[in-house]
């Protein structure tokens, strides 16, 4: 079961997954939680996947459908990588669609904002 937990990075939202993202609950839990963020105008986006232990390719086609609704109303989503997921994303040749860092504080620092780096607040369970 997919579980994401949200905070916030001055102004960059960071979902944090966790467990197995699959067809069904993987996909969904992507699709909701970023019409929730688009809802409250949150464009800049990092989905935290080091706790990922696996995702099959439904969630990737999930995850590559969100980056083009996010960067239809100006933003974008960057991705912190997990060996299993970095070796998905090689075989399956969308390592270019995404900018995938080793952290989240890179990840976000990367939108351009300035921030102090460990500026954040209080976590939040995302709507999923």
């Amino acid at each position: 079961m997919t579980e994401f937990t949200m905070y916030e990075l001055n102004g960059v939202a960071v979902l944090v997954a966790r467990g197995r993202m699959i067809m069904g609950a993987g996909t969904s839990a992507v699709r909701d939680t970023v019409a929730y963020l688009i809802k409250h105008k949150r464009k800049q986006i990092v989905f935290d996947l080091k706790e990922v232990t696996y995702m099959d390719s439904c969630v990737l086609g999930e995850l590559v459908s969100a980056q083009e609704t996010i960067e239809k109303s100006g933003g974008e989503i960057k991705l912190v990588n997990s060996p299993r997921v970095k070796d998905i994303l090689i075989i399956s040749r969308l390592h270019g669609v995404f900018e995938v860092f080793d952290d989240a504080h890179a990840a976000a620092h990367s939108f351009g904002n300035i921030w102090p780096k460990y500026l954040w607040k209080q976590r939040e369970q995302a709507p999923v």
